[in-house]
């Protein structure tokens, strides 16, 4: 610090004494993250071994550092934005600890130049290890929604060639048959439908969990299904050429929705769904 009074170096020893924490901070938010949540031991390891580093390169950047610290006068200490007091998931803590322990690698980088610049170009590495770090981070936490590694078969499952006491049957043969991904497809269906629908996907999809990936005794721990394209009830554009079933078919789904939210599910069912259960109910075994 050649030239710097001794009140300007204090106040910059202050200042990287609490970047310090600050990063040493957010890096072990996103830590416990990777080791409780993600139970990843490499990124848990990476994240505690670039923790450590930052305090060693402070530590000798700084020493002494510790005497200028003043967190009872801190003029910011009771200042927080509206976004730093919400959080509502683990990956939207995961980000915002992130980008705090990144911003406080580059005041460590900036100030850390006027007492060493050879030293503080660590901060600069180690910043950009961390950028790759985050990364794969994120990588790693979305894994379970991304597209399967090709080849693999797309069948689109449409309720208007699929019946809606087939979806089940058919979801299961078309896991039965290797398909990695499935499209739902229901335009037609009332809300009440979907909902059926998607419980019988989902059950296709626990079973396609269950026979091709090995968990090594652990549990599944993110299962989530896609939806797209989703329109308000009524603001799609109409057709110039309205066809007559299809809007009969409309109406009769929305009567049907109507009665079961308000009554119960199958109230009101499809007669080929209660000759199904007529026949499971005859095939039951029976004492006289």
């Amino acid at each position: 610090m050649v030239g710097m009074s001794d009140t300007d170096r204090a106040v910059v020893l202050r200042i990287l004494d609490a970047n310090a924490n600050r990063c040493a901070e957010g890096l072990r938010v996103v830590e416990e993250i990777a080791r409780f949540s993600m139970r990843n031991a490499p990124l848990t390891a990476s994240l505690k071994d670039l923790r450590h580093e930052v305090r060693r390169g402070v530590e000798a950047l700084a020493e002494g550092a510790l005497q200028h610290r003043d967190s009872v006068g801190d003029v910011a200490r009771g200042s927080a934005t509206a976004s730093e007091l919400a959080r509502g998931s683990l990956a939207a803590v995961a980000r915002a600890n992130f980008a705090r322990a990144e911003e406080a690698l580059r005041v460590l980088e900036e100030f850390g130049k006027l007492i060493d610049e050879k030293e503080s170009g660590r901060f600069k590495s180690l910043r950009f290890a961390l950028y790759a770090i985050e990364r794969g981070y994120f990588a790693e936490a979305t894994g379970a929604a991304r597209i399967p590694p090709p080849p693999f078969l797309y069948a689109i499952l449409d309720r208007s060639v699929v019946g809606s006491g087939n979806v089940a049957f058919a979801a299961g043969a078309l896991v039965s048959a290797g398909v990695g991904m499935i499209q739902y497809r229901a335009k037609p269906a009332g809300e009440a439908e979907k909902r059926r629908d998607i419980v019988a996907i989902l059950e296709a999809a626990r079973a396609m969990y269950r026979e091709r990936i090995d968990l090594h005794g652990q549990g599944v721990r993110l299962l989530g299904v896609g939806v797209s394209a989703l329109v308000r009830a009524g603001s799609a554009p109409g057709s110039l050429f309205p066809d007559p079933a299809t809007e009969r078919a409309r109406k009769l789904t929305e009567a049907q929705d109507a009665v079961n939210d308000k009554l119960g599910e199958d109230v009101i069912t499809r007669a080929s769904l209660l000759r199904r259960k007529s026949r499971e109910a005859s095939s039951l075994p029976t004492v006289d």
